[in-house]
């Protein structure tokens, strides 16, 4: 409905309180959402790099030059390309993260969350006029431009169901992958140290 309620209490405010309040929420979730797909990434580099698990991971560059994996460049996407290139790695985990990769809801929710983070926000419409535009140039050097005022954007419904969606596909990837870098059968067994 169009009622914001907190434990069972409608909260009353302005419609233009409420527009900020879903715009902050929305926006909220969706870059938490993908600080998440990180801190996984941190996580299972952490499980792999150890020597028993296929020990040093690599950056793959777009030009083919390799750094060492570390904390500071180790991403979702950086993980995932380069254990899709090294076959010999955990496949449960690869293929959890793949899939996480390619939930449609993790997928939809990208661009949103590329404009929120590196352009204009795109649910602020509060700033006038912002059309978008583009060019084409012809075979014969002839350049047409192309404005387009105003844009549909997707519902705060859509927004709430696709955040859902790709929350739990984190929590289904985190439980799976969690099972296997913290297994319920590992026993750490300390041996006695005699105090002196």
């Amino acid at each position: 409905g169009n009622k914001l309620n907190i434990d069972n209490e409608e909260i009353e405010m302005p419609a233009e309180d409420t527009f900020w309040l879903m715009l902050y929420l929305i926006d909220n979730a969706i870059l938490r959402i993908y600080a998440s797909l990180d801190k996984i990434a941190q996580m299972v580099r952490c499980y792999l790099e150890h020597p028993n698990n296929g020990g040093h991971l690599e950056i793959i560059a777009k030009c083919g030059c390799k750094d060492p994996m570390t904390e500071k460049n180790c991403t979702f996407g950086s993980l995932l390309k380069y254990l899709l290139s090294d076959k010999k790695r955990n496949k449960e985990i690869m293929n959890n993260l793949k899939m996480l990769d390619g939930n449609k809801s993790i997928h939809d929710l990208r661009p949103f969350r590329n404009s929120f983070t590196h352009r204009r926000h795109e649910l602020d419409q509060t700033v006038g006029l912002d059309p978008r535009i583009s060019t084409n140039m012809s075979e014969d050097g002839t350049v047409s431009t192309f404005f387009k005022f105003g844009c549909t954007l997707p519902s705060v419904n859509w927004f709430r169901i696709e955040i859902v969606n790709a929350n739990n596909a984190i929590v289904e990837c985190v439980e799976t992958i969690g099972s296997i870098i913290f297994p319920r059968d590992y026993r750490i067994i300390a041996k006695n140290v005699k105090e002196t």
